[in-house]
């Protein structure tokens, strides 16, 4: 998952399948992990959180549930500044493009795990 740094503020929510997190901007590693293992199926995952010039990342690696596994996605943004709420990239399977998100932001392969989507 990439944001840009200019959403300072406010909240997103995490889906995967009919299940959500809400999930506050800025939020730490170990919070953001907590967040995605609370959705059911999700099993344990361990997240990494790289703060870069213009985007912060978070790379999420699945621990225990290796199968397929659906996307995450984000709906809901409630951010500050509210211009921004569409500045997210959900990257996946080692993709270029964005899986969900703004065109304004590219995921790269130093950005993505090889992985299955279903």
């Amino acid at each position: 998952l990439i944001l840009k740094n200019t959403i300072n503020r406010g909240t997103f929510v995490l889906t995967m399948n009919s299940h959500s997190a809400e999930v506050p901007v800025g939020s730490t590693a170990a919070d953001f992990e907590k967040f995605i293992e609370s959705l059911p199926n999700v099993g344990d995952v361990q997240v990494a959180k790289t703060i870069e010039p213009e985007v912060t990342i978070y790379d999420i690696e699945f621990m225990t549930n290796t199968a397929t596994v659906p996307i995450i996605g984000i709906h809901t943004l409630h951010v500050t500044p509210r211009s921004e709420r569409d500045e997210y990239c959900v990257c996946a399977k080692g993709e270029v493009p964005c899986n969900l998100g703004s065109m304004n932001i590219s995921c790269n392969f130093g950005n993505t795990r090889e992985g299955t989507l279903a």
